[in-house]
């Protein structure tokens, strides 16, 4: 099978179709109140975000990291930036992707259920030992952690132009990645 490769229009076109059905406004707001109000599982369930681990479990010392990346995860900008697939903007399947790393090679990893799964698109967070993720978010905290979110606005090529060229910019940033190739 040939690998599908994507002009500047497709990817705009994948990018439009997440922002519109795959995060709605409704979604960010929830989650966004949520969140606000220190109810960080709540903001997870309103952006359909699973959580696969107990807090109280994990190490004292450790556990005190954890809560305060989960205090300032901002789910919805974490469903927004996942890797997807064309032509549709889902989420690609099978992935566990970093969000932050811990002392004694633990990290917090976002993942999405294999294709065979048919668990719709839901993503959960997990703890996992130290891996070599493919995709690697923990590098890039301003997709996902509240505090960094600003950092958004400063990339290269955002400016306060056309809301049309920004979003051209991001999905040509964001999806890249994603809309290469549907080959396996």
């Amino acid at each position: 099978m040939r690998a599908w490769t994507a002009s500047a229009e497709t990817r705009l076109l994948c990018w439009r179709r997440v922002r519109e059905f795959a995060v709605p406004p409704s979604m960010i707001e929830t989650a966004t109140t949520r969140r606000e109000v220190g109810d960080w599982a709540g903001a997870c369930a309103a952006a359909r975000v699973d959580v696969d681990f107990d807090v109280r479990a994990v190490a004292r010392d450790i556990a005190s990291l954890l809560r305060d990346d989960l205090r300032y995860l901002a789910p919805d900008l974490l469903r927004w930036h996942m890797p997807r697939v064309a032509p549709d903007g889902l989420l690609r399947p099978g992935l566990t992707v970093a969000l932050a790393r811990y002392p004694g090679g633990l990290q917090l990893v976002a993942r999405t259920p294999p294709g065979w799964a048919e668990a719709g698109q839901r993503i959960s967070l997990a703890l996992q030992r130290k891996s070599d993720p493919r995709f690697r978010l923990d590098l890039h905290r301003h997709l996902w952690d509240a505090r960094r979110a600003e950092e958004l606005r400063s990339r290269p090529g955002m400016s306060d132009k056309a809301d049309e060229h920004r979003w051209v910019v991001e999905a040509q940033f964001c999806c890249v990645q994603t809309v290469v190739a549907i080959a396996w």
